[in-house]
């Protein structure tokens, strides 16, 4: 559900504060725990809820004007995504002309890697990515240079749905050459983050959002990556999340292959056609 929706619905603020602390307490917590810990938990997030209803309505109907959304996962979707992820945020703040849920409701799969691909790289990307969409895949990708917005690109120069989880607040673009690949992902898929709009980019925000990159796709593929890239990083929280890691080999003699023939090395997946994917979705 948007909760901005809600504000638009002129649903109460009682309801609203039953939706968010029930919500939350149901994601956090197992059935079996919350005997022990939801009476202190639920006075926190009410005290804490109520303390900022006003700004927060406020703040709501700001982002509406700006197509911009606050979605709060459903409980099935949190446990079954985003519950074994580092800190895990209770909601997410999406830029998107949609108004649907669909580009999270279908089968995901991450894209990264280098920021500095060679044409190998970049023709690797669109290949791939061309078959995900072609499967009714959605892609997810981090928004930056590179990798990421080759995929982006990718994805939607095919007619497929994309994903952008940005280390920013969605009203930002960075960099700066990405504006108009923004706007086409506005247009036909979200924009995502953990932060509030007005949030400029901090050079942390970039690793935390790589845990929520992991977290939302079924899998993870790396196309293209250097020697201690980055996107290792990305790697490292999909495998602690559970999730399947590939990785697109290269040639021993480019550095750019390095990290993906690691990542094999450590057990990932090769990846080198979309029948590599049977395991996660058994009809593609």
């Amino acid at each position: 559900m948007f909760l901005s929706q809600a504000i638009r619905h002129d649903v109460s603020v009682s309801q609203l504060v039953t939706l968010h602390r029930g919500v939350l307490l149901s994601r956090f917590y197992p059935s079996d725990e919350r005997r022990v810990v939801r009476d202190d938990r639920e006075k926190r997030l009410y005290e804490a809820f109520i303390s900022q209803r006003h700004s927060w309505r406020e703040q709501a109907r700001r982002y509406l004007e700006g197509d911009i959304f606050v979605w709060e996962p459903s409980p099935d979707f949190f446990r079954s995504k985003l519950f074994h992820a580092s800190a895990p945020p209770p909601y997410f703040y999406v830029r998107s002309k949609r108004r649907d849920l669909l580009p999270l409701a279908e089968k995901t799969i991450a894209v990264v890697g280098s920021r500095q691909p060679s044409a190998y790289g970049i023709a690797v990307t669109k290949r791939i990515v061309s078959d995900l969409v072609q499967e009714d895949i959605v892609v997810i990708s981090g928004g930056a240079a590179g990798i990421d917005g080759t995929a982006h690109q990718a994805a939607l120069d095919a007619g497929g749905l994309t994903v952008a989880i940005l280390g920013h607040g969605v009203d930002h673009v960075y960099p700066a050459k990405h504006r108009h690949l923004f706007d086409a992902i506005r247009r036909h898929g979200w924009l995502l983050s953990e932060y509030p709009p007005g949030t400029t980019p901090k050079r942390h925000f970039f690793p935390a959002r790589n845990r929520l990159v992991a977290a939302l796709s079924d899998a993870l593929i790396v196309t293209a990556a250097k020697p201690k890239s980055g996107t290792l990083i990305t790697a490292s929280f999909a495998a602690d999340q559970g999730k399947p890691v590939f990785a697109v080999p290269g040639s021993i003699l480019d550095d750019e292959a390095a990290s993906c023939h690691l990542l094999i090395k450590e057990g990932a997946g090769l990846y080198t056609d979309i029948s590599d994917l049977n395991g996660i979705f058994p009809e593609t």
